[in-house]
């Protein structure tokens, strides 16, 4: 029960970034489509880079220990939806 659990919150995190990141054009499917993905592609650097100083300070704090993959990847969206959060708040300020 606790690795469905696990699972089923990962694919609601993952769920939650791609609402986040969408950048949504009424009746323009095309233009959303390829307008998300410039999007996901532009800030890719940001997160992965976020992400990969985040597992070493892990892995430093674990005495050297791996981080798993999964816990990666939960990083990974985690990071993501705050950085766009705050993409969100600085498009509807300015």
């Amino acid at each position: 029960m606790k690795n469905l659990r696990g699972k089923l919150s990962l694919l609601l995190l993952a769920a939650v970034y791609v609402l986040v990141s969408l950048r949504l054009f009424p009746g323009n499917w095309g233009r959303t489509l390829r307008e998300t993905g410039w999007h996901l592609l532009t800030i890719a650097p940001y997160t992965v880079g976020s992400t990969i100083i985040l597992a070493a300070v892990l892995r430093r704090l674990g005495e050297g220990r791996k981080v798993s993959r999964l816990l990666l990847f939960r990083i990974f969206v985690t990071v993501s939806i705050v950085l766009e959060f705050f993409l969100g708040i600085y498009d509807y300020v300015s």
